[in-house]
């Protein structure tokens, strides 16, 4: 009786092993599935595979499709396309700049580092590109929402006196490709090598860049301005955020440079505008 027993008592062995290793595999295979194709109960937006060659993640559930690398620091990280014209996007760097439109006074501050996206439902977030400030891009069907949040007051250290005297500002840089696009800035193309500032939008051919705001943890908001320019092909768009706004918020910060899509129109653009005097950051205090 002990030994048939112990040989039933291994073939209910068995039997649990092989139920217990079916579900891990069936686990995996739901979270694996989660990375490509995550919908969203409230949009019906979903995260796939991508079916344009050189993207990860794709969504294109509404009146335009959107395309993201597997990173935010490689070469047109985020590819936006409506009706076939396209324009695709990453930040580059975060720096002081000084606004005052008689000093060209900017200082470096960090480049967009090369982390991983991590996809939600009709979300895919960016942690940490500058370190304490991350990209969330989220999915709605007439707007690609992007929020940069400023998660700590210590990321950011005293611009240098230079800029502080001269209308100091937080800058986000972006570079801009695009194709079949104008380019129009406060009702007007803009076809300068200049540099442009504007609170307003800018407005691509069937889209357009929304005005940009910074609203602070108390709920304190901030009209904040676009500052562009061209080189080549590309249009470089910095966000500017005043520095006397960063020492008064309440931290965390949301800013907001949604795109969403319009009526069609049309603007074309120009040649180089340089860089002022680069500030080196101050040497560390003992």
């Amino acid at each position: 009786m002990f030994k048939i027993k112990q040989k039933k008592g291994g073939w209910y062995s068995v039997i649990l092993i092989v139920l217990i290793v079916f579900v891990m595999v069936v686990l995996v295979d739901v979270f694996k599935g989660r990375s490509f194709s995550s919908s969203s109960l409230e949009t019906g937006s979903v995260v796939r595979e991508s079916t344009l060659p050189g993207y990860n993640y794709e969504i294109s559930d509404g009146e335009y499709s959107a395309y993201f690398k597997s990173t935010i620091s490689k070469e047109g990280a985020v590819k936006y396309i409506r009706n076939g014209v396209e324009i695709s996007f990453q930040p580059i760097e975060m720096r002081y700049v000084s606004s005052s439109n008689n000093s060209k006074y900017l200082q470096p501050i960090a480049s967009a580092k090369n982390v991983p996206a991590k996809i939600g439902d009709d979300v895919i977030t960016f942690e940490n590109v500058f370190e304490g400030v991350d990209f969330v891009y989220e999915y709605t069907p007439e707007t690609l929402k992007e929020r940069i949040i400023l998660k700590d007051a210590g990321t950011f250290f005293t611009p240098h006196p230079k800029i502080l005297a001269n209308d100091p500002a937080l800058g986000i840089q972006f570079i801009f490709d695009f194709k079949n696009s104008d380019l129009v800035i406060d009702g007007e193309k803009w076809d300068k090598s200049s540099t442009r500032k504007t609170k307003g939008n800018l407005t691509f051919r069937n889209f357009k860049l929304e005005p940009v705001f910074l609203k602070d943890a108390n709920g304190k908001v901030t009209e904040l301005e676009y500052e562009i320019k061209r080189s080549g092909q590309s249009f470089f768009v910095t966000v500017q955020i005043p520095y006397s706004a960063l020492e008064d918020a309440a931290f965390p910060l949301e800013i907001d440079p949604s795109i969403t899509a319009t009526q069609e129109i049309g603007g074309p653009a120009t040649e180089e505008a340089g860089e002022g005097d680069i500030l080196a950051p101050p040497a560390p205090s003992d």
